[in-house]
């Protein structure tokens, strides 16, 4: 590519000036070698229905609700959009009815809460090793549990407890919750990888364009200015972390970034050389500063010196 043809040849040309102090150094071909990445940011709202214990009204619902026909009709926002995972919930009245209890399914007992419905705990003496140390003495079995880890659970003793919510009998007045969650779901993808020559691990990404849908997912029409590898990359993403099930897209942003790298081949007092220019401050890399021509005659001028001095001190100019 014609160095003139990209817009940070000015720049690059001013850079190498200063680097060669050579004000006619000719800046013949400038390549953008420049890392890409695309970036997916996906809003995605989980909507889910539950049944909850409630107080029995005593007398039959009118006109009742089934929230799951409405799912996505109901108007539920979270409290604060710009942090992941908050979560709203909406009782529907109009949907209760006498149902087999949600907590114990009908049976009237539920596992226990403190053995989980196996009838034993950790033994409480050795905290469910089997052992107990003695220091010095090493260890031995534990006296509580004989080495078997466990003991009988006192809370309950066959793993079911009385169900409180429904007294026992298996039924309960219930109503239809609906419970809605956010998340914003973040994926990218590398496009192009910078020359093996140039480290970029600590060379920050700039965005360079930003898409945005503020409902649902992107369109195809807002997809047709990116080249062919950013158009594939993205359609990579979105093939590979498709919605989750029961779940919907509420806003989705593209985000296409790069870390800037330029090969540049120019020449200077009369030979042609090479270098990377990275980043935004375009660094350069493989390039050595030029010493500036007064430091050439200081140094010479100290040689001279030095030689004159020695010469005097071994008695020639006597």
């Amino acid at each position: 590519m014609d160095a003139s043809e990209l817009p940070e040849s000015t720049r690059i040309r001013e850079r190498l000036r200063a680097l060669t102090r050579d004000d006619a150094v000719e800046l013949i071909d400038l390549h953008d070698e420049s890392m890409r990445r695309v970036r997916v940011e996906t809003a995605v709202e989980f909507r889910t229905i539950t049944r909850v214990h409630a107080k029995d009204p005593g007398t039959p619902i009118d006109q009742p609700r089934d929230l799951e026909r409405v799912l996505w009709d109901v108007a539920l926002a979270p409290e604060d959009p710009f942090v992941d995972e908050p979560r709203a919930q909406l009782d529907e009245p109009k949907s209760g009815e006498v149902t087999d209890c949600p907590t114990c399914l009908g049976k009237g007992e539920a596992p226990c809460h403190k053995c989980g419905g196996t009838t034993r705990v950790n033994c409480d003496s050795c905290r469910g090793h089997g052992f107990v140390d003695q220091g010095r003495k090493g260890s031995s079995i534990c006296k509580f549990c004989q080495g078997q880890k466990f003991q009988p659970c006192r809370t309950c003793k066959v793993g079911t407890l009385p169900c409180k919510p429904c007294g026992e009998s298996g039924r309960a007045y219930t109503m239809q919750r609906l419970v809605v969650k956010w998340l914003t779901r973040k994926e990218s993808r590398v496009v192009a990888v910078a020359p093996p020559e140039v480290s970029v691990q600590d060379v920050p990404f700039v965005a360079e364009r930003v898409v945005r849908s503020e409902r649902g997912a992107l369109s195809p029409e807002q997809l047709t200015e990116l080249d062919a590898p950013l158009r594939a990359a993205v359609d990579a993403l979105l093939t590979e972390h498709p919605t989750p099930e029961g779940s919907r897209i509420k806003t989705q942003t593209l985000i296409v970034e790069r870390t800037p790298v330029f090969a540049a081949r120019f020449k200077t007092r009369g030979k042609e050389k090479s270098a990377f220019f990275v980043g935004e401050a375009l660094d350069a890399v493989g390039l050595e500063a030029a010493v500036p021509t007064s430091t050439y005659v200081l140094v010479a001028a100290v040689l001279v010196v030095g030689a004159v001095t020695a010469l005097v001190a071994a008695g020639i100019f006597r």
